[in-house]
């Protein structure tokens, strides 16, 4: 790497975590070699901003540089000052200092070696991740992988804001970008990468994004070193990182699309505003073990949302390594070992005079002390068996999580274990040595809940590609990079306490269920049973109905031909987010056994909490699908003759 000192690079704006929006020139100044962490070496690289950080070879193209040190040509330094013996003093002061040779071999290899990596041509991408165990709602449409096309001529990029280029710097970013056009077969479409202040210019900038920027194909986390801005104060990170919440926020500058375009109240009641601002990227900047493939991007001011939406859904996770694979399944086992003892204690390791014992009234009249008692969590377990579940809920999700999303930098956790825990806390029901029940009902309720965990665990690890904790809910990595620093303290509500009262509420029913044992109703019980199945079985079909059209769409892409950009057969004709209609259906059915069968009506606030929680989540995923222009106009269309959450007939535009 020795031939690589002094050479110039250019640093797409894409490449920093978060993206910035305009590309960086830099120089290498430096190189270490070869180590077990960076097989192929770091270059330490100095920014023209100051900003100065070490670089991962493995991901550092060779068309990122724009040239190479020019070779030495003045005579070399004479020697450091030495005694020679007097016979070859004379000699030596006579015979000239001879010059330096530079050797071509090492630039030859470069040459060859950028000549290869521009060759290479992009991968497409489509979409369609869904966090909480819900596939994307109709957002399955992948990219169409065109024709190489001769990308246009790029402009000089425009001056940020707090910040001015000198016309040196100006024409070497330029030369810079019009080099990696040249040697970038892919296609050309409007992108923004947007930093902490930073606004779109109506200049165009062209930034090569034809490879993994985000972080390392296995998915190991590198520790490349920070990039710090020094006139705007804000944190960049180059790829593999850690970035702590993403301290530069990133925004983009939307232009408004036409007032035709628009979206009025559509059937459902829900709009979602074309002009609503966009924050990249969606999969998570601070732990993603890999960045999703994008292509060559001619940047304008016009189309910076939609093309920024169309490089930032990836529907393929990261592919994580053996070693990273078995950490993460070593983790999920590790984190129910709390909730597993507590249960264990309670049925085998309890007497009963612990579990008939006093509690303190009020309960934290006791002090924190207690907790740390068995006899206050037997008392509590036998007595009050829903204030065990937020007990233990909180103390081992809502603070070890949090406290393990704060180390690694994301948040994944809490997604698998969505459809673990209400299984959890059923089995919690229905095996409490308290437990009274119908057993035809407990059979039935449990049964449910045993098929809807499997099929969402089976939608998971499909999605995933059979792999756990590649990556994180996208609207946690939006909400990181919205909330910058203040997002570890939000994070602790948003994915810990908001959990909690949904998971422990929608289960309520099953404690009802479990310490009432009222006799079978000869109507209620089974039409309950069969609505609940529906729910389930609707969700079920939905999701596999969206595998499909994502599927059918790469495929399209493949082939070169134009994505479908709407979903809009089968349970999508009748409702824009039918898995979600199931859901809701599913636990409206459990809570209607709590509050009808056993007399206890409070049982559905859980279920209303959660539809409530739904509403925002709903828009959430209309406004992605409206972020990317290629369909927008389609999805209008779509919002305005097909019903939100309840199947229902098509209307008029």
């Amino acid at each position: 790497m020795s031939h690589l000192k002094g050479a110039s690079v250019l640093i797409p704006g894409s490449a920093w975590t978060p993206p910035q929006v305009e590309p960086a020139p830099a120089t290498i100044i430096d190189f270490s070699r070869a180590t077990r962490s960076y097989p192929e070496g770091r270059v330490r690289i100095l920014c023209e901003d100051g900003t100065d950080v070490w670089w991962d070879m493995a991901k550092l193209p060779m068309d990122w540089i724009t040239s190479l040190a020019e070779p030495a040509t003045s005579p070399a330094a004479p020697p450091a000052a030495r005694t020679p013996s007097r016979t070859r003093r004379s000699a030596a002061a006579a015979a000239p200092t001879p010059g330096l040779t530079p050797s071509t071999t090492t630039h030859a290899r470069a040459t060859a070696r950028r000549r290869s990596v521009a060759s290479k041509t992009a991968a497409a991408t489509g979409d369609g991740y869904e966090s909480t165990g819900l596939l994307s709602d109709g957002d399955g449409a992948a990219k169409a992988t065109s024709p190489a096309a001769p990308p246009p001529p790029a402009a000089a990029a425009p001056a940020s804001s707090g910040r001015r280029r000198s016309s040196a710097s100006a024409v070497k970013s330029a030369i810079g970008s019009a080099l990696l056009a040249a040697m970038s077969p892919a296609i050309a479409v409007t992108v923004t990468a947007l930093g902490n202040s930073a606004v779109a210019k109506p200049s165009a900038i062209t930034v090569d994004t034809d490879h993994e920027l985000l972080s390392g194909g296995e998915g190991e986390q590198a520790t490349t070193g920070t990039r710090q801005r020094r006139p705007r104060k804000s944190l960049r990170f180059a790829p593999g990182t850690y970035s702590p919440g993403a301290n530069a926020a990133a925004a983009a500058s939307a232009t408004p699309l036409a007032p035709s375009l628009r979206a009025p109240a559509g059937a459902g009641g829900f709009t979602s505003p074309l002009t609503s601002p966009l924050i990249s990227p969606l999969t998570s900047p601070r732990a993603s073990g890999g960045g999703a493939h994008a292509h060559s991007f001619s940047l304008t001011a016009s189309g910076a949302v939609a093309a920024a939406a169309e490089a930032a859904f990836a529907s393929r996770p990261p592919q994580l390594s053996l070693a990273r694979r078995l950490r993460n399944w070593m983790l999920i086992v590790v984190v129910c070992l709390p909730a597993l003892y507590f249960y264990r204690q309670l049925q085998s390791g309890c007497s009963l005079a612990q579990w008939l014992g006093p509690l303190p009234s009020p309960l934290w009249s006791g002090g924190l002390e207690q907790l740390a008692t068995a006899d206050f969590w037997c008392a509590v377990g036998y007595q009050r068996p829903l204030l065990a579940v937020n007990l233990v809920f909180f103390l081992n999700v809502c603070v070890l999580f949090w406290l393990i999303g704060i180390a690694q930098g994301s948040t994944w956790l809490i997604d698998p274990f969505w459809q673990i825990i209400p299984v959890m806390i059923g089995l919690f029901y229905q095996h409490h040595p308290a437990a009274e029940a119908n057993p035809l009902r407990s059979r039935l309720a449990m049964g449910l809940l045993w098929l809807w965990a499997v099929r969402l665990t089976h939608s998971y690890f499909r999605r995933e590609e059979w792999q756990v904790g590649a990556r994180e809910d996208w609207r946690y990595a939006r909400m990181a990079l919205r909330y910058g620093r203040w997002w570890p303290l939000i994070s602790f509500f948003t994915v810990g306490v908001t959990q909690q009262a949904m998971l422990v509420g929608i289960t309520s029913p099953l404690l009802a269920i479990h310490n009432t044992p009222a006799p079978w109703h000869p109507v209620l019980d089974p039409a309950i049973f069969l609505l609940a199945a529906t729910g389930i079985m609707l969700a079920l079909v939905a999701d596999n109905q969206l595998r499909d059209f994502m599927m059918v769409n790469e495929k399209r892409a493949v082939e070169g031909r134009e994505p479908l950009p709407v979903l809009d057969s089968g349970l999508w004709r009748y409702s824009r987010h039918p898995n979600f209609f199931g859901e809701q259906l599913w636990w409206w059915s459990l809570a209607m056994w709590g509050a009808l069968v056993c007399g206890q009506p409070w049982m559905t606030l859980g279920a209303a909490f959660n539809t409530l929680c739904f509403v925002p989540i709903t828009r959430m995923n209309e406004d992605r699908m409206l972020e990317r222009r290629s369909r927008a106009e389609a999805y209008v269309r779509y919002q305005l003759t097909t019903s939100a959450w309840v199947p229902w007939f098509k209307g008029s535009e």
